[in-house]
């Protein structure tokens, strides 16, 4: 089984060209099942393969990406020297 893929941008005049992509020697299995499911979906098989790649694409720059850091959370409460307990003043207000 062969694989080969080439990218070139499509040779018109517009400032906007998009980039081609042409897979070679698709197993006719794998041909089938794209088929199948583009037809399911109401596309083309053009559009379901690049449905595919940017849904797996964006999954794993997903799963790679660094976890959030967590969120730290700070009591506003601060007892002053002044003596007055903020935070059972505060209670009492509720």
């Amino acid at each position: 089984m062969h694989f080969s893929c080439y990218t070139d941008l499509v040779s018109n005049e517009k400032e906007d060209a998009m980039p081609a992509l042409q897979v070679k020697d698709c197993p006719s299995d794998v041909y089938e099942r794209l088929r199948a499911c583009a037809a399911e979906e109401n596309r083309s098989i053009s559009q379901q393969a690049l449905t595919i790649i940017e849904n797996y694409l964006r999954m794993r720059e997903e799963r790679t990406a660094p976890e959030p850091k967590p969120i730290r959370f700070h009591s506003y409460y601060v007892q002053e020297d002044d003596g007055i307990d903020y935070v059972a003043k505060h209670a009492r207000a509720f």
